[in-house]
């Protein structure tokens, strides 16, 4: 993981990992403490370079939950996504790509009497982005509370504990401009800047707003209690998409291919038995403990993606797989 993080981020330390003592990149990083007769991992390295960061900071996760009905409306109708864990950084993409593979929508119509069509979505990638990135930057990994979205038909939720410094103002968010004068989790605020997941200097705020504007899309909404425990962006949906709630994407689309019955052969829940244990499992170990040929594995693989019951994050080499669907 850390000689990835170096050849992704294209530094001079990734060739020191195969030539060098491990303990001295680590150190080089400012990913160790501690005197030499009893140095150990600091929790930036435990978070990010660590496939189960949740042993040491229970419910470092992602929790979504999809209310095709809407929460009020019909809250006993609600479809639970396996939780989202890994490393912080694995985390993110994993949340981006279900939430572009499953939630964003697009629409294309001609409006008044323009002669080229206009499009938009559903929600706008980047203000979505730069949300999650923020909620596993700055929540507080000292509270056992996992990041939750939840999805309705008119808009999306995001809520992180704990809640924003004393010195930002929820005024501030109204603005578009926050300074706050301490960050919460600084280190893993460079990290994520070296991965280009966020960008810094106080440009969260205003890069959401932006993007909501370009899109056509309503204000979003901040807010956090007096104490300063949780914090919650709530992001509505485009009035584009609420023309026909009974036809809307989020409903009829997502709905239906979650509850469409899923039929998997043995060898099939094998192979995602297999994944649940390792994620980074390769097809030829798939041959070697289903003993089938690479064909059948891939056309298992296959109908596995088009059910929605798996998703490919990265490629062949350094990839890994997502459950996106639960099986029983």
């Amino acid at each position: 993981m850390v000689r990835d993080f170096l050849v992704k981020t294209g530094s001079k330390l990734a060739q020191q990992v195969e030539t060098e003592p491990f303990s001295s990149v680590l150190q080089s990083m400012e990913l160790l403490a501690g005197p030499k007769e009893a140095i150990y991992p600091k929790n930036v390295a435990l978070m990010m370079f660590n496939d189960h960061p949740e042993k040491f900071f229970p419910c470092t996760q992602v929790d979504i939950v999809m209310f095709p009905g809407g929460k009020v409306k019909d809250p006993n109708n609600f479809i639970e996504v396996p939780p989202i864990t890994g490393p912080i950084n694995a985390i993110f993409d994993k949340t981006m790509i279900y939430l572009e593979t499953n939630v964003l929508k697009l629409k294309v119509k001609k409006v008044g009497t323009k002669s080229e069509s206009e499009k938009a979505w559903n929600y706008p990638y980047a203000a979505l982005e730069e949300i999650v990135a923020n909620c596993l930057y700055h929540r507080d990994y000292r509270q056992r509370e996992p990041i939750e979205i939840q999805v309705e038909p008119h808009e999306l939720r995001f809520i992180s504990y704990g809640g924003p410094d004393r010195s930002v103002r929820l005024e501030d968010f109204s603005k578009g401009i926050v300074n706050p004068r301490r960050y919460r989790n600084r280190r893993i605020g460079d990290f994520f800047k070296e991965l280009d997941i966020t960008e810094g200097k106080s440009t969260g705020v205003p890069t959401i707003v932006g993007a909501m504007k370009e899109n056509g899309s309503p204000a979003v909404k901040f807010e956090f209690d007096e104490e300063r425990t949780w914090f919650m962006v709530t992001v509505p949906v485009h009035e584009w998409f609420l023309e026909d709630d009974t036809e809307n994407d989020i409903e009829n689309g997502i709905e239906k291919m979650l509850q469409l019955p899923l039929v998997l052969t043995d060898r099939q829940l094998k192979i995602v038995g297999m994944i649940e244990k390792n994620d980074r499992v390769t097809t030829e170990e798939m041959m070697a403990r289903c003993k089938v040929s690479l064909s059948t594995i891939n056309r298992d693989i296959s109908q596995l993606k088009k059910s929605g019951v798996l998703i490919r994050v990265g490629g062949d080499k350094g990839g890994y797989w997502m459950i996106a669907r639960k099986v029983k």
